[in-house]
């Protein structure tokens, strides 16, 4: 059984208990979560019912190997790409400002399929690529916080159009009022882009 501090570890380093890389842990977002949103995750995992088997050891296979020497694959072992020095700051005050949402904004990943700059794009990788909404200001002229809001909680566009199932609604419908409103907030402060422009 895994301690307290190597969750945290696992978590904040993608390193597991055995001291192994791990594969396809997104540390490099994580490192930025705050000391109380860290301790309420190890709670969590805590909190599930252990299960007891053996984890097959995780491989890269002959199609992951091509598609990491193409360089589509960054990040597959990001224990070795991030600062493992790196000090943690404190997460920002819980509330509907700018601030909040930009933490919310890193901490869920949201760059991962929106691009650096959130200016949207084709998603890297296998098998089909999905392009990623640009949701700077320039990308959400036909939003207001409201249908941006029920983009997020029923996966539907200002027209009512569905949003493909690759934007995870399901999970980000369970976000709070506070929280959607302060993503909104922030996207607001982002340099607006065009489509695509990282």
């Amino acid at each position: 059984m895994l301690t307290d501090a190597q969750i945290v570890t696992a978590i904040r380093h993608g390193v597991g208990g055995d001291g192994r890389a791990l594969f396809i842990m997104p540390s490099a977002m994580y490192q930025s979560l705050g000391d109380d949103d860290v301790a309420a995750i190890v709670a969590y995992v805590r909190s599930v019912p252990p299960v007891d088997r053996a984890e097959p050891v995780s491989r890269l296979g002959p199609l992951g190997r091509v598609f990491l020497a193409a360089g589509k694959m960054n990040g597959i072992q990001e224990a070795f790409e991030i600062d493992h020095t790196a000090k943690q700051r404190a997460a920002p005050t819980e509330g509907p400002t700018a601030e909040y949402g930009n933490y919310i904004v890193t901490v869920g990943g949201c760059r991962l399929c929106h691009g650096p700059t959130l200016s949207g794009g084709v998603i890297q990788g296998p098998p089909s690529p999905v392009p990623a909404s640009n949701i700077t200001p320039e990308g959400l002229k036909a939003y207001d916080e409201a249908s941006f809001a029920r983009a997020l909680r029923e996966g539907k566009r200002p027209g009512g159009a569905p949003i493909n199932e690759a934007m995870p609604w399901k999970l980000t419908r369970e976000m709070s009022d506070v929280e959607i409103r302060a993503v909104w907030n922030y996207l607001q402060t982002v340099p607006p882009k065009p489509f695509g422009n990282h």
